[in-house]
């Protein structure tokens, strides 16, 4: 339960301040807040965590742990959907002026699905945790949180993976020797997740919204055309 209570204050409240705020202290508090359970450090110091530097590890593992990035993908599927399904798809010049349609609207929906995601916004803040302040023993010392870290980040990957299959069904391409769609899932999610660390997203009514392609969809484009060619045995379905 302690743990559970670490994990819903740094969820709560943020990383802003970083996992080296957490206090076990504070984990009392909650519990006996929300709970009724008083906990003293008498019944947990050296008995189930040799301080509180290993308390603040087993939070950030179950935090880690509990975050679901494939569901950006499937958010990015369901607003794809509705579009892909009346795409024009009869010549194979149809098709090809319909892959921008399918990066613009892509790259929309990707984009909205991360900023509105918390899940991602508080993975981010656990991997920076890895690489400054109190958060750097993290990395080199507790192995634990970067191999969750590094599983969210493959599941998430399998999740666009299996999107840009399912896309790719409906416009009729495939992937260029010697591509993948797996490869071309992670140089997308890259493109995505980092043009997003450095450029705050546009408010909703704005040019993202608009017919044109935005900076990232004009990225989301040129991987397309980069990994991927038209399939001359593929048919409409």
């Amino acid at each position: 339960m302690l743990i559970a209570a670490g994990s819903s204050i740094l969820i709560e409240e943020g990383l802003t301040n970083g996992v080296g705020d957490l206090t076990l202290t504070q984990a009392y508090e909650r519990l006996a807040e929300r709970h009724g359970i008083r906990v003293t450090n008498a019944s947990v110091i050296g008995r189930i965590w040799a301080g509180v530097a290993e308390y603040r590890i087993d939070v950030l593992v179950a935090v880690a742990s509990s975050i679901d990035l494939a569901k950006v993908a499937d958010q990015t599927k369901e607003a794809l959907a509705p579009a892909l399904a009346s795409l024009d798809t009869s010549t194979p010049e149809s098709r090809l002026a319909g892959l921008a349609e399918v990066s613009r609207l892509g790259g929309r929906a990707a984009v909205d699905a991360i900023v509105s995601s918390p899940d991602h916004a508080l993975w981010i803040g656990i991997w920076v945790l890895g690489l400054s302040g109190a958060g750097a023993e993290v990395a080199t010392s507790h192995e634990r949180v970067r191999q969750v870290l590094v599983a969210g980040a493959d599941a998430a990957i399998d999740g666009w993976e299996e999107l840009v299959s399912w896309a790719a069904e409906f416009v009729g391409i495939r992937p260029r020797t010697p591509y993948n769609f797996r490869q071309f899932a992670l140089a997308v999610s890259s493109l995505i997740e980092g043009a997003l660390l450095f450029r705050p997203p546009v408010a909703p009514g704005q040019s993202n919204r608009s017919t044109a392609l935005s900076p990232i969809s004009q990225g989301v484009y040129a991987l397309v055309a980069h990994f991927f060619e038209l399939d001359p045995a593929w048919r409409p379905g």
